[in-house]
């Protein structure tokens, strides 16, 4: 990774960045193209907000939060994941952002209610009396594509059930 560090001047207020191949970046998530000398346009992926970057004449998505605990939030221990602490994925400010494991990052998202616990398996009854313990199971064991038969059994799609399958 590219990197420098700077105390950049811009107008009326000073403020430290930064750079990452040509770009300025900014503690609070700010990017500013050294080439063009304006502020990029942030988006979002729908959970999470990113800058398009061109890096090397290749187009990249970079995830906003991703990108400044890269540049600003030390990883001695190299974990693999940045968490939102206070859940919400649109907060990037620093304090905001902590390095995690994949299993510390799970675990807080089911503590925080970020992620729900998934309902058990329902069991599925053919006709014949078999009974199976998931739609997984039956689709195996039928030869089913898995989401095509959880589609057939699904009752807003009832019509298109042409299986002897029923949900218990």
């Amino acid at each position: 990774m590219k990197t420098a560090d700077f105390i950049g001047t811009m107008g009326f207020f000073s403020c430290a960045f930064r750079m990452f191949y040509g770009y300025r970046v900014y503690p609070t998530g700010r990017i500013l193209s050294a080439k063009s000398k304006r502020f990029l346009k942030e988006s979002t992926n729908g959970v999470y907000k990113k800058y398009n970057l061109c890096i090397n004449g290749k187009k990249f998505n970079v995830n906003t939060h991703r990108l400044l605990a890269e540049l600003y939030i030390p990883n001695p221990e190299n974990k693999e994941q940045v968490n939102h602490i206070d859940g919400n994925k649109h907060n990037n400010l620093l304090e905001n952002l902590e390095w995690v494991t994949r299993s510390e990052n799970s675990k807080h998202s089911f503590k925080n209610g970020l992620q729900k616990v998934t309902k058990p398996n329902k069991k599925v009854i053919d006709l014949d009396g078999t009974i199976y313990e998931s739609a997984k199971e039956a689709a195996i064991k039928l030869g089913y594509n898995h989401k095509t038969l959880c589609n057939m059994l699904n009752p807003k799609f009832n019509h298109t059930n042409k299986t002897n399958l029923r949900y218990v």
